[in-house]
């Protein structure tokens, strides 16, 4: 009876054993994620690769280099997807006056699919709902096509009419032949769902598109939202990190790497690139920079810092505050510049990256619709009287009359 147990328990242990050692097996979520970048990478090198197939590629990866090279080609050989490819180049880029140019030159040919889809992109970056809600409304009374049900489901979301919109993606989806279309109908649903707080089916939809036809970098950041409050915090940032490896631009990902989410703190990360940081003996150059950026004296501080980056082309820091500077002032291309290039020294610089995505926000709050109306109205209102804020609020003197306001 004895030798009975004792081969059960072996047997038992062997089969969790084995069970775990297939579990270790499978594919991780980044590994996933990586294998199909180096697959797109792979597919974009092909010399049998059709120009316009290889310049949504590089688009999809990031690879913006790429595309400054081979955008004149295509806009010569074919001036309406050059159009096209363009807007979507410099939307992602950030550049937002030359996509509105872009996006100019190809409405002026008869619309098709893709120039409705490209209107309603630049519609919700400029937040122009009530363009949107009608356009979809007159499209829908003619007939169902897609591009209108994705951006009504859209229009809905942005609502938080949620039911609605899941209803309406749910429809879209229904009628998905394209990897494409499917791709944002579940995109959409997803995110209506994260929004109702079913996180684990937000992201059991977005895993659906782990594929090479489907995967980019704004669903790799929904997937890590979600994970957020999955309590997979280590998976979500692993999804941060791609999706900046993705797009450089990405906005949302750099925010949350700069709120938070960071694998390392500041000690870390001056042990982890001490070159990047002044030492004991150099920090005095710092504090006068920062002394003056404290008591609000901003130019003399941009001029200390520029002269320490002269004089330290390597360190992080002063790059970050003179991004810092720039963003104050609402120079939000100075800003940018600053802090991608912090970003570079100090790939892990959480202040790097929340004054990029600050500035990158900054820019696209630029292209709103009620903007001017919005700032004429703020503008009008009075400076509240509030004693002793600049003990509460540190960099009070260095902020801007609107940011105090604010």
């Amino acid at each position: 009876m004895k030798r009975t147990v004792n081969v059960i328990l072996i047997a038992g242990l062997l089969i969790l054993f084995g069970s775990n050692a297939k579990a270790d097996d499978k594919p991780t979520l980044l590994s996933q994620v990586k294998s199909i970048y180096s697959q797109l990478e792979a597919k974009r090198l092909k010399p049998t690769t059709q120009l316009a197939e290889r310049i949504q590629l590089v688009l999809r990866i990031g690879d913006f280099s790429a595309a400054d090279s081979l955008l004149p080609l295509i806009k010569f050989l074919d001036p309406r997807g050059g159009c096209a490819l363009e807007f979507e180049y410099t939307l992602k880029t950030s550049r937002f006056t030359e996509a509105r140019t872009a996006l100019d030159s190809l409405l002026k040919y008869p619309f098709n699919e893709e120039s409705v889809r490209l209107r309603y992109r630049w519609l919700f970056l400029s937040e122009d709902l009530q363009a949107v809600d009608s356009l979809t409304n007159a499209a829908l009374k003619r007939d169902s096509a897609l591009v209108h049900l994705l951006a009504r489901g859209e229009f809905l979301y942005k609502l938080l009419r949620y039911e609605e919109s899941i209803a309406v993606f749910e429809r879209a989806l229904s009628l998905a032949k394209a990897p494409t279309d499917r791709a944002q109908a579940i995109l959409g649903l997803a995110k209506n769902y994260y929004k109702q707080k079913l996180y684990q089916r937000a992201f059991d939809s977005l895993a659906t598109l782990i594929e090479p036809a489907t995967l980019n970098e704004e669903i790799i950041f929904n997937m890590g939202l979600a994970l957020i409050n999955l309590s997979r915090v280590s998976d979500a940032m692993d999804m941060f990190e791609e999706g900046i490896r993705w797009n450089t631009w990405s906005e949302m990902s750099h925010y949350f790497l700069g709120n938070g989410y960071a694998r390392k703190n500041y000690t870390q990360l001056r042990e982890t690139y001490p070159q990047a940081f002044p030492d004991s003996l150099s920090r005095s150059t710092m504090d006068k920079a920062r002394e003056l950026l404290s008591s609000g004296k901003s130019d003399s501080a941009a001029q200390t810092l520029n002269a320490i980056v002269q004089a330290h082309p390597a360190w992080a820091e002063p790059e970050v505050l003179l991004g810092s500077i720039s963003w104050n002032e609402e120079a939000f291309d100075a800003a940018i510049k600053h802090f991608r290039r912090a970003l570079e020294l100090v790939p892990e610089y959480g202040r790097a990256h929340n004054g990029l995505a600050k500035s990158l926000e900054g820019k696209r709050m630029r292209q709103n619709v009620h903007r001017a109306a919005d700032y004429a109205g703020f503008s009008e209102k009075t400076m509240p009287a509030l004693e002793g804020i600049d003990k509460f609020v540190l960099n009070w003197s260095s902020l801007a009359p609107r940011h105090q306001k604010q």
